[in-house]
């Protein structure tokens, strides 16, 4: 692998990648976004596409590219056997190994795992069985379009398969998502401006002024769930 790196001036140097973040759907370069250090010997190493390939390819090779021997067939079964059930938010979503998700599609072991960054997204998969595996690099990320690159790759491993790869459900959304995100000041424009209007109205008739908990729970509480909630996920 004689295009990864461990530092990120020596990367660039030798022709890394521009990383671009996402803004309104719209992808605009970072050239000098920091990365973490401390991730390095988990998810921050900086390869090539090649390198990956090579990578893959031993663990294909039960542990053996060209002919260097990195590991033992028995400690690359090892590393792509099951461990332990993965579930997000309450439900089952495949099995997880030491640093793979593993999953049965049909008759065919996909062994994969995907990393994410601010303005760089990696998904790479292998299917033991056939001897076949995907790299997949993208210079572009944001929180929310990481769900779709990831349904991206998952669906050209399902297609190494011989699968029908999982329909869509996040790659057209989303970007219409991000876009109508200028719609939230908007909103919270409108929604001052109709406060207003009711403060006036109760100003003149004091009689139709809410009191007690039911001013505190719908006319201020209430509204404040949207207004901190939904730009989160979108801005992150």
């Amino acid at each position: 692998m004689t295009h990864s790196y461990t530092s990120q001036p020596e990367a660039k140097h030798n022709g890394m990648a521009v990383g671009h973040r996402y803004w309104f759907a719209v992808p605009f370069a970072t050239p000098n976004l920091p990365t973490p250090r401390g991730s390095l010997p988990t998810f921050l190493l900086i390869s090539s596409s090649e390198d990956m390939a090579h990578y893959l390819i031993a663990h294909l090779n039960e542990g053996r590219y060209d002919n260097v021997r990195i590991l033992s067939p028995e400690r690359i079964d090892e590393l792509h056997r099951l461990a332990v059930e993965v579930k997000a938010i309450g439900f089952a979503s495949g099995h997880y190994g030491m640093g793979w998700f593993i999953e049965q599609t049909g008759q065919i072991k996909i062994v994969s795992d995907h990393h994410t960054l601010p303005d760089f997204f990696a998904y790479i998969a292998i299917l033991p069985e056939q001897k076949k595996g995907v790299v997949l690099l993208v210079n572009a990320n944001q929180m929310m379009m990481d769900l779709a690159q990831w349904e991206l790759g998952a669906g050209v491993a399902k297609l190494l398969a011989g699968e029908r790869p999982i329909p869509s459900r996040f790659g057209a959304i989303i970007p219409w998502a991000l876009r109508s995100l200028p719609l939230i000041p908007a909103l919270q424009i409108v929604g001052v401006a109709a406060t207003l209007r009711r403060l006036g109205r109760w100003r003149q008739e004091p009689s139709s002024r809410p009191s007690g908990g039911r001013k505190w729970g719908r006319y201020i509480l209430l509204p404040l769930i949207p207004t901190c909630w939904f730009p989160c996920p979108f801005l992150a």
